[in-house]
């Protein structure tokens, strides 16, 4: 009979993993589901706590961990077909994108295994459990961010918790009563938070409040609310001054560089471009990244005489793939002061695998299959490195600092500038894409979060994306369209 009983309690407790991974798995995968993250930490927190054996909650963490991770990144198979691969679009390229897709997952749901085996062995503290599980949970998605490093690890990386899709405050962040906690921490705050709430709903359901439960929910009730006044308080007295802004919105799709009529096609109409939104005499032109405004010239200097023929002052903003001083292919930045006269540079240090280089585990694993063909198709234009142009404390407070486009995965990223000025520019491009209306949400609650959390304004523009600016309060804004072309368009954002 007591075996019954335990087959019968294993048997539910798998639904509670179950259930737990498919709900998390859902809450990315459209807005209207960001609330379910709260029950899948509930249902997370139920799996562990009345788990078996430390081999289930291995196995159960890593299965919900992945199937987590999964729906943070199910954006992935937006890249479908992959037009500049030398290779049919069909079966052979789903397969490639889905191992992938799988491999991403599982090395970010790995990192779950902390947050379970923690919780588990701990078990028997439930008073002080109400208080460690929201770190705990958040400390498993940044081993998972660390594991994704190190399964990524390139010519264009380096080992740290950079990676931020699948974090489930990015998800909370749909919801907006939630966005205030930002400013505590970013999506670390909005997932610990999803943590906590769980963890009282797990309490109120499976153990019907003990006594110490509810006054340990009434005071964890107390610290939320204070902190969301505190929150909204900080946010609606801000006063954040931004400079009058023109933002280039380009429609080059990926297909138009397979030759180089394409490339010069782009130089003509970026510079078109620029000389139009001279005449509406901004004081910021932001370029989306890899425009290559540059390139249409012999060098930067030269670039800058031309925007001084056009601009009396304002700064414009532009990125280019360049060789660098040693030799080597990085993504830069070109900050022109026209005023001062002045070129600023900055190089892109956090790289897309598999989109700007190939990790040495992918390029070790297409020489053992000998994909030689495939392998050079992919490595011709995924051959960036990080630059060695980071340092930006010279520059003054007025000149904006830049967050290029998967940097803003980063949880952390715009925090690395917030000192330095209260204006952040944020080049993207989604030319690989094909409408990745998975992948844009995900991205503004990204922005929106850091925005909050840093008291900074992020204004994104780019290729085949939609311009936005992120401020400081939690708004959301889109600037007037001025001109409208085939292939651009000029949004302008006026001084706030």
């Amino acid at each position: 009979m007591w075996i019954q009983t335990l087959r019968s309690q294993w048997i539910r407790n798998q639904y509670l993993w179950i259930t737990s991974a498919l709900f998390f798995f859902l809450s990315f995968t459209h807005v209207i589901f960001g609330v379910v993250t709260l029950c899948a930490a509930a249902l997370l927190c139920a799996a562990i706590m009345r788990a078996h054996g430390w081999r289930e909650v291995v196995w159960g963490s890593v299965f919900v961990g992945t199937l987590k991770a999964a729906g943070g990144i199910l954006w992935v198979w937006h890249v479908y077909p992959l037009v500049w691969l030398n290779i049919p679009a069909g079966f052979f390229q789903i397969v490639l994108i889905g191992i992938f897709w799988f491999a991403v997952a599982l090395a970010i749901g790995v990192g779950m295994i902390a947050t379970g085996l923690s919780v588990y062995f701990l078990r028997k503290r439930r008073a002080w459990l109400l208080f460690l599980f929201p770190i705990l949970f958040v400390l498993g998605e940044v081993v998972g961010s660390v594991v994704f490093s190190l399964y990524s690890l390139g010519p264009g990386s380096y080992g740290i918790a950079h990676f931020g899709f699948g974090y489930a405050g990015v998800a909370l962040g749909y919801i907006p009563i939630f966005i205030p906690f930002s400013i505590f921490g970013g999506v670390y705050a909005l997932s610990a938070v999803a943590a906590l709430i769980g963890y009282l709903v797990y309490e109120a359901y499976y153990r019907s409040f003990a006594l110490y439960s509810v006054n340990g929910a009434c005071v964890i009730g107390v610290i939320l609310l204070t902190a969301s006044a505190n929150a909204w308080v900080h946010m609606r007295s801000n006063d954040e001054v931004v400079p009058d802004a023109i933002a280039v919105v380009t429609n080059f799709e990926s297909k138009l560089f397979a030759t180089s009529e394409g490339y010069a096609l782009q130089r003509e109409e970026i510079r078109n471009a620029v000389t139009a939104a001279s005449t509406y005499n901004p004081e910021l032109v932001l370029l989306p990244e890899d425009a290559r405004f540059t390139t249409s010239f012999s060098s930067s200097q030269a670039a800058l005489a031309e925007l001084r023929a056009h601009y009396s002052s304002g700064v414009i903003v532009d990125s280019s793939r360049t060789v660098d001083e040693r030799g080597e292919t990085v993504l830069r930045a070109f900050l022109y002061d026209v005023a001062r006269e002045q070129v600023h540079v900055v190089d892109k240090q956090y790289l897309v695998p598999q989109g700007e280089y190939i990790p040495y585990l992918i390029d070790m694993l297409l020489r053992l299959i000998g994909a030689e063909e495939l392998r050079d198709a992919v490595g011709e234009n995924q051959n960036y490195v990080s630059g060695k142009q980071v340092d930006t404390s010279h520059m003054s407070r007025e000149i904006p600092r830049v967050l290029f486009c998967f940097e803003s995965a980063v949880p952390f990223s715009a925090r690395t500038h917030a000192s330095e000025t209260s204006f952040i520019v944020h080049p993207v491009s989604h030319g690989w894409f094909h409408d990745p209306w998975l992948l844009r949400p995900q991205l503004q609650r990204m922005l929106q979060i850091q925005a909050v959390w840093n008291n900074v304004t992020i204004l994104q523009t780019g290729n085949l994306a939609t311009s936005v600016r992120y401020e400081p309060d939690g708004t959301i804004t889109y600037g007037d369209m001025l001109e409208s072309h085939q292939y651009w368009s000029l949004y302008r954002y006026n001084e706030s």
